[in-house]
């Protein structure tokens, strides 16, 4: 006895997996499990927007600033023939400046 043939199908939420069971070139069983996946991939998609946002503001970190322009560079045509400059604020020290006058 042994399983012949096994396939996943992954369908929006739902994945499935089919086993075909033989014994001397006869088919003898099947199993079919279906696993509802719509938590898991909720979950998925909350760690990842946990990832590229701040959970406080929900307003976009440095790790997707980072991968935002290593998209955009990747993108260029020649690297040698334009210029451009990346300005980054960082806030946290007048947040606690104008928090010290109140």
């Amino acid at each position: 006895m042994h399983i012949s043939t096994v396939m996943l199908y992954i369908n929006g939420s739902t994945a499935e997996w089919f086993f075909k069971f033989e014994s001397d070139g006869k088919t003898f069983g099947f199993i079919h499990v279906v696993r509802d996946m719509t938590k898991r991939k909720q979950a998925d998609e909350k760690l990842r927007h946990h990832t590229f946002y701040d959970q406080l503001t929900n307003l976009p970190n440095r790790e997707l600033l980072s991968q935002y322009l290593e998209h955009m560079l990747g993108r260029l045509p020649s690297k040698d023939k334009y210029l451009f400059a990346v300005l980054f604020i960082d806030l946290w020290n007048l947040f606690l400046l104008l928090k010290k006058q109140d």
